[in-house]
């Protein structure tokens, strides 16, 4: 009965980070957003982007160190459930 207790909560957890990375991923800018997604969403390597976008991959690092602060500043400034 403890196990599944600790599974509910690790579950309520989990959703509640994907509810606020959903709401601060609509919050990027487009190109940080579209990027974000291309990189970890469909797995597409950086040098692959860079070429894809006609950019560099050291411009598409940048973007993407950007968006992965950005994101993890919005995550924090977000209050928890019942705050």
């Amino acid at each position: 009965k403890h196990m599944v207790n600790e599974q509910s909560i690790r579950a309520e957890d989990y959703e509640r980070k994907r509810s606020k990375m959903k709401i601060c991923m609509a919050k990027l800018p487009e190109r940080q957003r579209e990027l974000i997604h291309q990189r970890y969403a469909l797995g597409i390597s950086i040098v692959k982007i860079a070429e894809k976008l006609k950019d560099n991959a050291n411009t598409i690092r940048q973007v993407l160190f950007r968006a992965r602060t950005n994101l993890t500043a919005c995550v924090k400034s977000l209050p928890e459930k019942g705050e």
